[in-house]
């Protein structure tokens, strides 16, 4: 939960960066206070963690780092290009509806706002003249916010046109970055793996340790398991092998108790019926060292 609420601080703080620069130091603020508490609960408060390994750790930092990094640029450039967020353009910059209309001067109007309060004004020469535009290009689908392809960006300031130019180009170069460090080396290898063989018996390296040698070690013995008996039934003839590969034990009566080769008729050999020459049970061998 520590691990969640870090990335969800930093995720939301990077998120909203352009609109809310103090996040970044409520961020930090707040990281610094989860390192604080979390190393004090780990050396003194919580037990020894499993030994889960790092894969939690490698798979936030390329997939969760690499997505809040790329959501951050993205909304930095939608951001800038939103700028000012009242959805007005001037009839100087652009033509858009009442633009076109004369309206008499000097003369009062009165007129009523979104709470329903009346205000009255008057039109004179140096009136500027505004038509809507929306602002909002998230909703509008453009991507990315670049305005030299979008020439439709006409509230712009030229300074704000330069930076978002920046900003948006800057996001698909982070785009491809990030999606090569996800995607990347995997789409490689798999390309790789249709034109090339992976393995080179050169670089194998023989660790010099026998199977016979190595102790716990169990072999593949042929067996029936069954719920309502003690021990497994084996269903091979284990005369020629070493019981040490049977991975379980039976110290009372011996595993041929609990073989069913016991249960064949006698005309039949080691698992091989004397009249047909038909194998009934699975063959075994091993083959140890001499020395």
């Amino acid at each position: 939960l520590c691990i969640q609420d870090a990335t969800k601080v930093l995720f939301v703080a990077l998120f909203y960066a352009v609109l809310f620069p103090g996040g970044y130091l409520m961020c930090g603020v707040t990281l610094t206070v989860y390192y604080i508490n979390d190393r004090f609960c780990i050396t003194r408060v919580w037990k020894p963690a499993p030994l889960v390994g790092t894969e939690l750790t490698k798979f936030s930092r390329k997939f969760f780092f690499s997505t809040a990094l790329f959501a951050f640029s993205v909304m930095t450039a939608y951001f800038w290009a939103g700028f000012p967020y009242d959805n007005l353009c001037s009839c100087k910059e652009g033509s858009g509806t009442g633009c076109d209309e004369a309206y008499p001067m000097d003369l009062e109007y009165k007129l009523t706002d979104r709470d329903d309060s009346t205000v009255y004004t008057t039109i004179i020469d140096t009136t500027k003249y505004y038509y809507f535009c929306r602002q909002d290009i998230i909703k509008d689908g453009i991507f990315p916010p670049i305005p030299s392809l979008a020439p439709s960006f006409v509230w712009m300031t030229n300074d704000q046109k330069n930076m978002t130019e920046i900003l948006g180009w800057l996001s698909i170069v982070i785009m491809i970055g990030v999606g090569q460090m996800m995607f990347g080396n995997d789409l490689i290898d798999a390309i790789k793996k249709l034109y090339s063989f992976a393995y080179d018996p050169f670089e194998v390296k023989d660790q010099n340790v026998d199977f016979s040698c190595v102790d716990g070690i169990f072999g593949y013995i042929p067996s029936v398991m069954d719920g309502g008996i003690e021990y497994p039934l084996i269903a091979c003839d284990i005369k020629d092998i070493d019981k040490k590969l049977i991975g379980w034990s039976e110290p009372s009566n011996g595993y041929e108790s609990w073989n069913l080769i016991s249960d064949i008729p006698v005309n039949s050999r080691n698992g091989i019926s004397v009249s047909d020459g038909v194998h009934l049970f699975s063959i075994v061998g091993h083959y140890p060292p001499e020395w």
